[in-house]
């Protein structure tokens, strides 16, 4: 028995499907292609004025960091009492706004070897407070000393602290996202590890000196 013959609208037909059927699972391998792609650890799609201008300003706030956290260290030695000359500080002025704490207030100071008494500056106090105190080298203004006052000379370390991780930590990253280095192993677990402890130190201590500040 003979087959029939198809029409040729049909072979239209059944070729416009066809056409249809390649171009449909054409553009299925693109998409597995694209997804592919996309789950690779290649380089973050970043253009290269965004990536400068992300790197630029987290670099900018770096040097700040490092210069708060190095101008701190003289006080931190001074409230420790391993420079001076330690005494007993009694506060007699606040500059601006008496009886209230003060940047800069001004009171005698006794010299604990000697007993001379001497007037200088002094910071975070207020009017009639006494406390044990470190004349700084030069003579001119007198620290809280002891434990507290290693607390609040800290406050600005610990700032310039969290200030300069920001700064090299964010930038490093964004750096080796685009390089195609991968943050999920070892490497990146360990650098992530890092700059987040250095990040809650900063912030702990950063709350801690404040507190102390408050305090006195």
């Amino acid at each position: 028995m003979p087959l029939p013959t198809p029409s040729p609208g049909s072979e239209r037909r059944v070729s416009r499907s066809r056409r249809k059927a390649l171009r449909r699972r054409a553009s299925l391998r693109r998409r597995k292609a694209l997804a592919r792609d996309t789950r690779d650890d290649g380089p973050v799609p970043l253009t290269g004025n965004l990536l400068v201008t992300l790197v630029a300003l987290l670099l900018a706030v770096l040097p700040g960091g490092v210069v708060a956290m190095v101008i701190s260290i003289p006080d931190i030695r001074i409230a420790a009492g391993q420079v001076g000359t330690p005494g007993t500080m009694t506060v007699l002025r606040c500059i601006d706004l008496p009886n209230s704490k003060e940047w800069d207030c001004e009171g005698t100071f006794v010299f604990d070897t000697t007993g001379e008494t001497i007037e200088v500056d002094t910071r975070y106090a207020s009017v009639g407070d006494v406390f044990p105190a470190q004349l700084n080298p030069a003579g001119d203004r007198a620290e809280l000393r002891g434990t507290q006052g290693v607390l609040i000379a800290l406050t600005p370390f610990f700032m310039g602290l969290g200030i300069a991780v920001v700064g090299a930590w964010g930038s490093a990253i964004i750096l080796l996202l685009w390089r195609g280095v991968s943050l999920s192993g070892k490497f990146g677990h360990v650098f992530r590890i890092s700059g987040g402890s250095l990040l809650a130190i900063s912030f702990t201590g950063l709350v801690v000196g404040l507190t102390a500040e408050l305090l006195v």
